[in-house]
């Protein structure tokens, strides 16, 4: 659990997700797809809670605060997502699925309903990763020359761009604004503030 290879798999889920929650409000047709996905993505999130709880135990929650933090987060984040996911439907089918807006179970339903705004929390698991992470590949030669090839390609696409009109140029786009955002996130933690300056 605590291996880099399950801690690689955890943010591979999570980037998997977040991906699937913009699909989702972008291609209306793909929804129940993409709904079966949460599904799957929520049962790894209660496994991978779980098998971290075994091994943790009381640790999990209670110690320094910079660690138990991100705990109490994910706890949350799966808590929340189990109420919205499978709790409420559970409870508006056990409730004959009423319509009444007036009954007293529709205004804990309604409250139940904010459980939907900690989805949007799981990228702060990607920033837990960003904060905790050793980012000395950040400065190889290799990265460098990575982050090289990626400007060379995103001057060859605007290229493209003039001559080709194509709708899909705005996802090509916002790809390389991940890849940049994701390449200043880094070196903005790896130098701090003399990220800014230089002496």
């Amino acid at each position: 659990v605590d291996s880099a290879w399950f801690g690689a798999a955890c943010n591979i889920v999570v980037v998997l997700n977040l991906a699937t929650m913009i699909l989702g409000s972008r291609f209306q047709k793909y929804a129940e797809f993409l709904k079966a996905l949460d599904h799957v993505f929520m049962v790894w999130y209660v496994f991978e809670l779980t098998t971290k709880f075994v091994l943790h135990r009381q640790k999990l929650v209670c110690g320094q605060v910079s660690v138990v933090w991100w705990n109490w987060l994910d706890i949350t984040i799966v808590v929340s997502g189990v109420i919205d996911m499978w709790l409420m439907p559970l409870i508006l089918t056990l409730a004959g699925g009423s319509s009444d807006h007036n009954a007293p179970s529709m205004s804990v339903l309604r409250t139940l309903r904010l459980c939907r705004l900690f989805r949007i929390l799981r990228f702060l698991r990607l920033l837990k990763v960003l904060l905790k992470s050793d980012l000395d590949w950040a400065d190889s030669v290799q990265f460098q020359a990575i982050m090289s090839c990626v400007i060379a390609v995103n001057a060859v696409v605007m290229s493209l761009e003039l001559d080709y009109p194509w709708t899909g140029w705005t996802w090509v786009e916002n790809a390389f604004l991940v890849i940049y955002s994701f390449e200043l996130a880094i070196r903005m933690k790896r130098q701090g503030f003399a990220f800014y300056y230089s002496l």
